[in-house]
């Protein structure tokens, strides 16, 4: 009797378990859910810190794009800082790729737009002092 309910149970599961429902044996078993608010366990993380800082710098040489000077020495670092970091993600010494990816767009587009300011403001000021301002 007990066979053919097990044997009926594994006709019924056929389409999830095909080759042990023409046995009649259902051997997996559901593990129940873990409890609500525990985490999954996690391996160890690889440190980010030179991704970190190359997203700020350039962050930062691009917030302050309109001043001259500051947003180039910070868009070169944010570059320099970037180029290294994606250099360590990628071989997995370092994590953090997207922010390295992202201090290394933002220290270019903040170092272009620095020089850019910077020449306006030097030949603004040229301007003006040639005009006794």
């Amino acid at each position: 009797m007990v066979c053919a309910a097990l044997f009926l149970e594994g006709e019924r599961n056929e389409g999830s378990f095909p080759h042990r429902a023409k046995e009649g044996i259902v051997t997996q078993q559901q593990m129940p859910p873990p409890p609500p608010g525990v985490p999954p366990p996690v391996g160890p993380q690889l440190p980010k810190g030179q991704a970190i800082a190359a997203m700020v710098c350039g962050i930062i040489s691009v917030v302050l794009c309109w001043l001259p000077i500051a947003p180039m020495v910070l868009g070169i670092l944010g570059i320099a800082l970037g180029a290294i970091g994606m250099k360590k993600a990628g071989a997995g010494v370092a994590g953090g790729k997207g922010l390295a990816i992202t201090g290394l767009i933002c220290g270019i587009v903040g170092t272009v737009w620095g020089t850019f300011y910077t020449i306006y403001w030097f030949i603004v000021g040229a301007a003006l002092f040639s005009m006794g301002f």
